[in-house]
C-alpha cells in the first residue's frame, strides 16, 4: 500500500466514523435496543455471569438473545457504558471496512478503496452503526464467512475452513436476522462451489454446519438448547401474527427497499447483467450468489422489517460495483464520474435518513424527562413495576424500574401481540392484562408527554409536569 493509498483509506474511514457518530452527538442518546444490551451487561457484571432472566422487564422472561454483544459489553462499566453507547458500533463497522479493503484486494478487486467508499456512505449501514446493537458485529462476521469461503473455493486451503466455522459461530451468537441471511447464502455458495469442485463445495457446507457446533460449544450447549429453538419459535410467532406495526402480512414495497439501501437493491442486477453480457467469472458469480439471496429475502419476507436484511447485502453489492467498474473500459474514461455520482447519491440518501433518524428517535427526550423527576420519585420508581406509554428500553435503564413489556424472545413477542389484541389505548385494559399476566397490579403508570397516550380512565394522577405524568389505579 502506497502512502497515498494509506491516506485515502484513512480519510474514508474518518468520514465514515463521523457519519456514524452524528445521531448520538446531536441527540445525546440514540437507539432503543442499545439500552436493553446495556441492562443485560450491567446485570451480568452484578452477577459475575450473564443472567438467566432479562433484567428491567416484567414478566421476567428467559434471556435467549444471542450473547456475543453482551459478552463484549461486560467490561464497559461506569463511563465505559457511555463510551460503548457512542462508539462501539462505529468502531466495529470501521473494522468491517478495513476487512473489506484488504480482502477486496486479495480477491483481485483492482481498486479496493472504491467498495470501501461506497460502503462508508451506504445509508442503512450508516444509520444502523450509529446505535449500539448487534447487527454491525453480525455483518462483520458474515463478511469474514463469505470472503474466506471464496478464498477456500479458489485455493482449497483448509485453514480457511476454520476461519469460516469460527466466523459463522460469530454470526449465530450475535444476531438472529443475520442467521436468517447466513442460511440461504451458505446453501447458495455451497452449491456454486460444488458445481465447480464437488469436494470443496462439500467441505464448505460442512464448515457452515460446523459453525453450529462451535456456537454450541462456546455457550456450553446454550445455543442449541435455548437460542436456536427460541429463534425458530420467534419466526413462527411472526408467521402466525404478522408484522410488528399492524400484525399484517404483505410484500414490502420495492421502492421502500431501494430508499433504505439502494446499492443492495441495484447491484445484484448489475452482477446478473455482467454474467449475461461479459460471461462467467468466478468472483462475480460468487458475489452475485452472496448478494442476490439477501435481496430476495428482503423482497419476499412478508412478516415485517424486511428492509433490515439489506444491510447484510451491502458488502457483496459494493464489491460488485467496484469490480465491474474496474474491469470495464469505463475505468479509464467515465469510471471516476460514475463512481462520484454513485457516492454522491448514496451520501444524499444517507443524510436524509440520518436527519429522519435524529428527529424521530425518542431516547434523548425520554431520558431528559426521567432526569427531571424529583429525587423522591426517582427513589419510589427504582425497582417498581411500571407501565410506560413508550415501551422503550431507555425507560427501565434510566429509572431502575421494571417495565411491563415482553423481552426480545418468542415469549415476549406473544405478549406483544396479546397486548395489541386487547388494545393499549386504555390504561384500564393495560391494567387488566398486567394483572392477568403478572398475578398482581402494576405500581405506577408513566405517561410521557408528546407521545401517544392511553386514556386515563379515572386513574389517580400522582405527579404531572410538562414532560411526564405518573398515575396509579
Amino acid at each position: 500500500m502506497t502512502p497515498i493509498e494509506m491516506l485515502s483509506l484513512l480519510s474514508v474511514l474518518v468520514i465514515a466514523s463521523l457519519l456514524r457518530l452524528i445521531p448520538s452527538r446531536l441527540n445525546g442518546y440514540f437507539g432503543s435496543d442499545a439500552f436493553y444490551h446495556l441492562m443485560v451487561a450491567r446485570k451480568a457484571r452484578e452477577l459475575g455471569h450473564l443472567p438467566e432472566k432479562d433484567p428491567g422487564l416484567v414478566p421476567e422472561m428467559t434471556r435467549v438473545y444471542p450473547p456475543l454483544l453482551h459478552t463484549i459489553l461486560y467490561p464497559f462499566k461506569g463511563i465505559g457504558e457511555r463510551v460503548a453507547l457512542l462508539g462501539l458500533s462505529p468502531i466495529i463497522d470501521v473494522i468491517a471496512m478495513l476487512v473489506l479493503y484488504f480482502i477486496g484486494d486479495e480477491l483481485g478487486v483492482k481498486e479496493p478503496l472504491w467498495p470501501v467508499a461506497l460502503y462508508a456512505v451506504s445509508p442503512l449501514n450508516v444509520v444502523d452503526a450509529a446505535s449500539l446493537n448487534a447487527r454491525p458485529i453480525a455483518n462483520l462476521a458474515l463478511t469474514l464467512v463469505f470472503m474466506f469461503s471464496y478464498l477456500y473455493w479458489q485455493n482449497g486451503d483448509l485453514l480457511y475452513l476454520i476461519v469460516i466455522a469460527l466466523s459463522g459461530a460469530g454470526v449465530m451468537l450475535s444476531n438472529k436476522m443475520a442467521v436468517q441471511v447466513f442460511a440461504p447464502c451458505a446453501v447458495a455458495v455451497s452449491i456454486v462451489a460444488m458445481l465447480d469442485s464437488p469436494h470443496r463445495g462439500i467441505f464448505l457446507l460442512a464448515s457452515f454446519l460446523l459453525a453450529v457446533g462451535v456456537a454450541t460449544i462456546v455457550t456450553l450447549g446454550g445455543y442449541l438448547r435455548k437460542t436456536l429453538p427460541d429463534h425458530i419459535r420467534f419466526m413462527r410467532v411472526h408467521m402466525a401474527h404478522g408484522d410488528y406495526g399492524e400484525a399484517k402480512r404483505a410484500l414490502p414495497s420495492p421502492l421502500r427497499l431501494a430508499k433504505a439501501n439502494p446499492i443492495s437493491v441495484f447491484a445484484p442486477f448489475l452482477g446478473l447483467y455482467w454474467l449475461y453480457e461479459v460471461g462467467s467469472d468466478d468472483l462475480m458469480l460468487f458475489l452475485v450468489v452472496w448478494a442476490l439471496p439477501v435481496l430476495l429475502l428482503a423482497q419476499f419476507w412478508i412478516w415485517g422489517d424486511s428492509w433490515r436484511y439489506l444491510q447484510f447485502g451491502t458488502i457483496p453489492s459494493v464489491l460488485i460495483v467496484g469490480y465491474a467498474l474496474a474491469r470495464t473500459e469505463l475505468l479509464g474514461h467515465l469510471g471516476g464520474a460514475v463512481l462520484a455520482f454513485i457516492l454522491a447519491a448514496l451520501l444524499v440518501a444517507t443524510i436524509i435518513q440520518l436527519s429522519r433518524a435524529v428527529k424521530t428517535d425518542p431516547a434523548a427526550r425520554l431520558i431528559a424527562a426521567v432526569r427531571k423527576l424529583p429525587p423522591e420519585w426517582r427513589t419510589k420508581l427504582d425497582g417498581a413495576l411500571v407501565y410506560s406509554n413508550m415501551s422503550h428500553y431507555s425507560v427501565p435503564y434510566e429509572l431502575g424500574a421494571k417495565m411491563f413489556s415482553g423481552n426480545p424472545s418468542s415469549e415476549g413477542m406473544e405478549l406483544y401481540f396479546k397486548a395489541m389484541g386487547k388494545g393499549t389505548d386504555s390504561l384500564k385494559s393495560i391494567a387488566e392484562l398486567a394483572k392477568e399476566t403478572l398475578g398482581r397490579p402494576l405500581d405506577y403508570y408513566i405517561l410521557f408527554k408528546g407521545f401517544k397516550e392511553s386514556r386515563r380512565d379515572g386513574f389517580k394522577v400522582l405527579l404531572e409536569s410538562e414532560s411526564i405524568a405518573i398515575l396509579a389505579e
